[in-house]
């Protein structure tokens, strides 16, 4: 279709006609297309001739906000909905939203749905616990207000907020002060036991891990555990690698059998996770083998011994 210029007719009737007649049967009466009416009223906007504007629902409103709009908006923004502003400031639903980010209003709803106040007012009693470590989270929920809310109001009225390494010290003096009085109480490992297998204290019928489980967690395992490493050069007995991904420390004689030796640096050995899963159940016929590689480096040492002695001499 050729480019046919606008009238001032044709003009006058999309003024008078835009916001009181669906936008296509303006089109067909003036014979435009749609994009045509709608670049046509932009440019009118942009040159001053008009403050009128293509609106959703073919609803025709200035773009131009009056004070008395933004004063109304400003004092229910924080207690009604945006459909409700829309309706009773007369804009879309739209450009409430732009508005509201520019003028940078913020707002909340509460657990109820209704709107959280624009301002609070800390007592001082509260501030006073939150000065004395009580978590933030503690009082703002006490209070029914978001985070943001309880933080500009601190602000507002002269309290520094927390800083990070300040939150984590507070946070690790807690977990320390609940442990040290979880350990005074007798039962608390029976707590802690029924805790991980799910089940109430009054339930609870016993420990599931064998004692043996907790081993790793004692001094004298660590210890015994490093001197086995270190004797063995951290290099598994069988497959000879050294320093693998995994090393562990095995008992030659079973903790079960000799309980007594169970801390003996002789009756160990250091092997890899694959070789030591590898002779489970086959424990009796890799002791020979396990001893003699022992008895070696016993051998061994004392001969440095004897040597580093005839040195002296």
């Amino acid at each position: 279709m050729p480019f046919r210029p606008w009238t001032e007719e044709e003009k006058e009737v999309v003024r008078q006609l835009l916001g009181k007649m669906p936008t296509k049967e303006i089109c067909k009466l003036i014979d435009r297309p749609y994009g045509g009416i709608f670049y046509k009223i932009r440019t009118m906007r942009d040159s001053g001739e008009t403050e009128l504007r293509v609106g959703t629902g073919n609803k025709f409103r200035s773009n131009v906000w009056t004070p008395t709009q933004i004063e109304a908006l400003k004092a229910n923004y924080a207690t009604l909905s945006s459909g409700d502003l829309a309706e009773i400031i007369g804009r879309d639903l739209h450009s409430v939203y732009q508005m509201a980010y520019k003028l940078k209003l913020t707002r909340k709803k509460t657990s109820e749905g209704d709107y959280l106040p624009m301002q609070i007012t800390i007592s001082q009693g509260m501030i006073d616990r939150y000065l004395a470590g009580t978590p933030m989270r503690f009082l703002y929920e006490e209070l029914g207000v978001s985070w943001h809310l309880f933080r500009k109001a601190l602000k507002r009225q002269g309290v520094r907020s927390r800083t990070r390494k300040e939150i984590s010290m507070l946070h690790l003096d807690r977990l320390q002060a609940g442990s040290i009085r979880a350990r005074k109480d007798p039962d608390w490992k029976k707590r802690m036991s029924a805790t991980l297998q799910g089940i109430p204290i009054e339930d609870w019928t016993g420990f599931k891990n064998k004692e043996y489980d907790f081993l790793r967690y004692k001094p004298e395992w660590k210890a015994w555990r490093r001197a086995i490493f270190k004797r063995d050069s951290h290099t598994c007995v069988m497959c000879k690698v050294h320093r693998p991904r995994i090393l562990d420390p095995h008992h030659i004689i079973r903790k079960s059998e000799r309980p007594d030796l169970m801390y003996d640096v002789d009756n160990g050995v250091a092997l890899c996770r694959h070789c030591h899963s590898s002779i489970t159940h086959h424990e009796e016929d890799y002791a020979p083998r396990f001893r003699a590689h022992v008895e070696s480096l016993k051998e061994i040492a004392a001969s440095q011994t004897n040597l580093w002695e005839e040195s002296r001499v």
